[in-house]
């Protein structure tokens, strides 16, 4: 759903409050999306982020650089698991959240192999991106992957 600069100038005024959503909200969530957020409050329900110049809207981060699988026909089982120390990748997600990046692609290697993957989904997560991972999906069954998807990607109210 796009809105006009007013409309995120009046959601950037009451982000923080408990107040309801604005009625113009509730009705483009029900028409674009076919939510009825209309118990929600905006504290819970809204991130308003700040502008950026810059406007980058979708970035893709390689996470790692190692696989755990062996294809013949990827390179990508040849090379270190290695990735930017932890620190690094704060650091890069907050720079990438003050780009302007909302969709981004989460892809290594393989994203879910490595060891910063939850703590970088969840900081991702709560800069306000929209994140698709590129995976192959063998640690898709891990409870601790299937907790933190859960929990990020269940409605709460």
């Amino acid at each position: 759903m796009q809105i006009p600069r007013s409309m995120y100038e009046q959601l950037a005024l009451i982000a923080d409050s408990s107040g309801p959503l604005p009625a113009w909200l509730l009705d483009g969530a029900r028409t674009a999306w076919g939510l009825d957020v209309s118990d929600a409050r905006m504290c819970e329900a809204v991130l308003v982020r700040p502008e950026s110049n810059l406007n980058y809207g979708r970035a893709t981060y390689e996470i790692n650089k190692g696989c755990n699988f062996n294809c013949e026909h990827c390179y990508l089982a040849e090379r270190k698991f290695e990735g930017l120390p932890p620190d690094d990748k704060v650091r890069l997600l907050g720079l990438l959240r003050d780009a302007g990046v909302l969709w981004l692609q989460l892809t290594g290697g393989e994203p879910l192999i490595d060891r910063d993957f939850m703590d970088s989904y969840r900081l991702a997560y709560r800069h306000g991106m929209l994140i698709e991972i590129l995976t192959n999906g063998s640690r898709l069954h891990r409870p601790e992957i299937i907790d933190l998807l859960h929990e990020l990607l269940v409605w709460r109210r």
